[in-house]
């Protein structure tokens, strides 16, 4: 089986699939769970999704790299401030591979996790020099 280890409870996990002790840890936050199961949440993805013009802006804001985006990420972390997950100034359409290296980087903290916030609300501030959706 071709998979990881997962780092917190140590069972044998499949590629591509998310061990059940993150999957269950995910679904008693049931809060978060209803928000990201919403309707008004969903419409908010799709609205993003036209605003960024399907493009990755943070890939083109720091690497200058085209790419499609596919997820919606929250710029200020939801567990940060609850308040702003549906503030579409907060909101930014990342491809898989941006949204891991942002990830890592809100999770390595200081100067780090500041610079990819600002990195990402220069990029859904400026419009000038992105691609058309192609």
């Amino acid at each position: 089986m071709i998979g990881y280890i997962c780092s917190r409870c140590r069972r044998k996990v499949p590629s591509g699939k998310r061990c059940p002790c993150r999957m269950q840890a995910y679904l008693q936050d049931s809060d978060k769970y209803e928000f990201y199961h919403s309707a008004e949440w969903k419409r908010l993805v799709q609205a993003v999704k036209v605003r960024d013009g399907g493009v990755d802006r943070y890939a083109w804001q720091v690497h200058h790299v085209y790419q499609h985006g596919r997820t919606v990420h929250h710029i200020i972390p939801i567990e940060d401030d609850w308040s702003k997950r549906f503030d579409m100034n907060n909101l930014i359409l990342v491809s898989d591979s941006s949204h891991g290296e942002i990830h890592a980087r809100l999770k390595a903290g200081g100067e780090s996790r500041e610079q990819v916030i600002r990195a990402c609300l220069d990029a859904i501030s400026t419009t000038r020099g992105v691609p058309d959706k192609k």
